[in-house]
């Protein structure tokens, strides 16, 4: 019953979401007023004109936004009948559906109102509250309700540290909570999609407001990692001294501090730049946390390969945001990173082997063993720099000072690879570990400055 609770909420999150993609495409495509009428496309017909493509594509939009409050509601029932006793469950449940009616409200009177901007922002803004409250529930209904002693009463807190906590130490938690190397590569993500689509002409405001956006999500995402995690931390070496299990955080505001930047991420976006890069900021961050973190991360041994994809949002975010539309360079850059996240994290698990084993995580080397998990690296590795020449040849996007970069970054990386393959130690699958840092970093800023010297050394190759 628990985990066919579990999957009811991520299938009602899966809805809502798809609810507001299909929003963002009928504003897009201005299908908004595709029907003059509500809840019947027009006030002569309910449904409508085959012929008439917006009146189509709105009314498709309000019959999936139907089907999905039937599902809110099917979730809210069953959580009254049997999870009342989980507090947190319920209440993000209840919240959920008692914006349900405010955003169908909203909904008839942006119609009524002509699309009105304030109040189809107020309905964008609801929707995105509305998702929030049902990923928030389907979170803890994986995680489940706070852990109780054998006697049945809530269990105590660990000692808070004994030494004062300064307003600069508590500041400095907060910052490893958001894990400032990943958010730097996340960034720097962003950067290379921005430039790869904007250029030498891309806005610098664009770009700020992006890039801030899309490090604000990928901040949210990683603490929402770490309030996740935080038993299994307390029991692993590398992770046991971080802010939550060693009580240096509170819970709630670690929760809080997550959910206020995930939110804080979507509202400049979409409000400073368009609504496709906020909702693809919006979907890296709920693939992160709800399908990798929650789903597949102590699952499968696979995790890593399909978790790798929430690295890729951050490209697509950048390139969306100067053009409004997606296109193959921009997906190509994000195939880039999700080829890159196996050998490095498989090369980090290869270090920490018994330490994911304590944590109870299926990792490669633990499920597959270490011999396996060196072949799979070295194979990524030559997709990995197989797919980086693609840049060049055929999609004539970059020229010969990636293409040099590219070469001499991929080789070095096949190289330490192909030594963890011959010569395993962990020191090798250290070294590769970091080396593959670097190669990402490299590569992104030889995107950069190959876009940014197309101006004056047109340097194209087909």
């Amino acid at each position: 019953m628990q985990d066919r609770f579990r999957w009811a909420t991520l299938l009602t999150a899966a809805l809502v979401y798809g609810t507001i993609v299909m929003g963002g495409y009928v504003t897009a495509s201005g299908s908004g007023l595709g029907c003059s009428h509500w809840p019947g496309c027009e006030p002569d017909h309910f449904f409508p004109a085959l012929g008439d493509p917006h009146a189509v594509i709105e009314w498709t939009h309000r019959t999936f936004a139907f089907f999905t409050g039937i599902a809110l509601l099917g979730v809210f029932a069953w959580a009254v009948k049997e999870k009342r006793s989980d507090r947190r469950l319920f209440q993000s449940v209840t919240f959920a559906f008692l914006l349900l009616p405010v955003q169908a409200g909203l909904g008839a009177v942006t119609v009524f109102t002509g699309l009105n901007p304030a109040i189809a922002a107020m309905h964008t803004g609801t929707a995105a509250a509305l998702f929030g409250s049902i990923v928030a529930a389907n979170i803890f209904a994986f995680i489940g309700p706070k852990r109780v002693t054998t006697a049945g009463a809530p269990s105590e807190p660990a000692p808070a540290p004994s030494e004062p906590r300064d307003a600069r130490s508590r500041a400095k938690d907060y910052a490893l909570m958001v894990k400032p190397g990943i958010l730097f590569l996340v960034v720097l993500t962003g950067l290379a999609g921005l430039l790869l689509a904007g250029g030498s002409r891309l806005s610098p405001w664009t770009a700020g407001i992006t890039l801030l956006g899309g490090a604000l999500s990928a901040a949210s995402a990683n603490a929402f990692n770490h309030y996740l995690e935080r038993d299994v931390d307390a029991q692993m070496t590398r992770t046991k001294k971080r802010p939550l299990p060693s009580q240096r955080v509170p819970e709630r505001a670690a929760f809080v501090f997550a959910a206020a930047m995930a939110v804080l991420a979507f509202v400049l976006l979409g409000l400073l730049v368009n609504l496709l890069a906020a909702f693809l900021s919006l979907a890296g961050l709920f693939f992160y946390i709800g399908v990798y973190t929650v789903w597949l991360k102590p699952r499968t041994p696979q995790n890593i390969v399909i978790g790798g994809a929430a690295g890729s949002f951050p490209a697509l975010v950048g390139w969306a945001a100067v053009t409004g539309t997606l296109a193959w360079p921009a997906v190509l850059l994000g195939a880039l990173v999700f080829l890159w996240t196996p050998p490095h994290f498989w090369a980090l698990a290869l270090v920490y082997k018994e330490d994911y084993a304590r944590g109870g995580f299926p990792m490669m080397p633990n499920v597959k063993g270490e011999a396996h998990t060196r072949k799979e690296i070295w194979a990524y590795t030559l997709l990995l720099v197989g797919a980086s020449l693609l840049f060049v040849w055929p999609l004539n996007a970059l020229g010969v000072l990636y293409l040099a970069a590219a070469l001499v970054l991929g080789g070095l990386f096949c190289w330490y690879a192909w030594r963890l393959l011959q010569e395993p130690s962990t020191a090798s699958a250290r070294k590769l570990f970091v080396f593959s840092i670097w190669y990402l970093l490299g590569l992104f800023v030889a995107i950069g400055l190959d876009v940014l010297a197309q101006p004056w050394l047109p340097m194209r190759m087909f």
